[in-house]
């Protein structure tokens, strides 16, 4: 698959970390998905913003007998070069204990304007938003979680008298992966996620909840998002 550089911008890297027809996959009226507008912000010695770059969704299910299942599809334009997206489609079968989380297997998996290196840290980030989503990695955390080996900080405050509650997580790297949740209390232990952003050195991307119907007619009869995100 053709590589474009994006590894030598750190604008790149973090957008692509944290965002065809693939056989096998169906988009069932039943699915309940979770959809975002991506934005970035660029701290540098001049602010910069970027608004409605791309967008995503994600669908979350509890298959049972420990185990739930993520699937998760983004597509994101390059704001400085014309006509450039970064994309990708996954999906996961995972468990997650004890703030102990491990992929069982994978549905699918496609990625463009990656490096393959780089594929294995979208796929923990997704871990990350579904089990934050279904509550499993709060429960009795004592601020650390391991996603497929790899340690994550968590730094949890409770807002409005517990209906809300604001996540801050970190990731070792050079430089390190920080970001923010801003969460809903949902029911039981779930969480419903409204916004949460990703910063890496100067670069922060924004992932805004939005209802389905509302990026569906933003994005769905536009190229790339039109496949990539909705295809089925």
């Amino acid at each position: 698959m053709e590589k474009r550089g994006w590894n030598r911008s750190p604008l790149m890297f973090l957008i692509v970390l944290l965002v065809g027809a693939f056989p096998g996959l169906v988009w069932a009226q039943t699915d309940t998905w979770d959809a975002f507008e991506i934005n970035a912000q660029y701290r540098g010695g001049m602010k910069k913003g970027f608004s409605a770059l791309g967008c995503a969704v994600a669908r979350f299910a509890d298959l049972g007998n420990g185990k739930r299942e993520v699937d998760m599809h983004a597509c994101v334009r390059d704001p400085e070069k014309k006509k450039t997206y970064y994309s990708f489609r996954a999906g996961m079968v995972y468990t997650s204990a004890s703030g102990v989380v491990k992929t069982v297997s994978e549905s699918y998996s496609w990625f463009d304007g990656f490096e393959k290196d780089h594929q294995s840290q979208v796929k923990d980030m997704m871990l990350l938003l579904a089990t934050i989503k279904d509550g499993s990695i709060l429960k009795g955390n004592s601020g650390k979680a391991i996603i497929n080996n790899n340690p994550i900080d968590l730094r949890g405050q409770m807002k409005r008298g517990g209906r809300a509650m604001e996540l801050d997580v970190g990731r070792k790297g050079k430089p390190p992966l920080e970001g923010k949740f801003f969460l809903d209390a949902g029911t039981g232990s779930v969480w419903n996620v409204n916004k949460f952003r990703m910063k890496r050195g100067k670069i922060s991307i924004s992932f805004v909840g939005f209802p389905l119907a509302q990026i569906q007619q933003k994005y769905q009869s536009k190229t790339p998002y039109s496949r990539v995100v909705f295809g089925k």
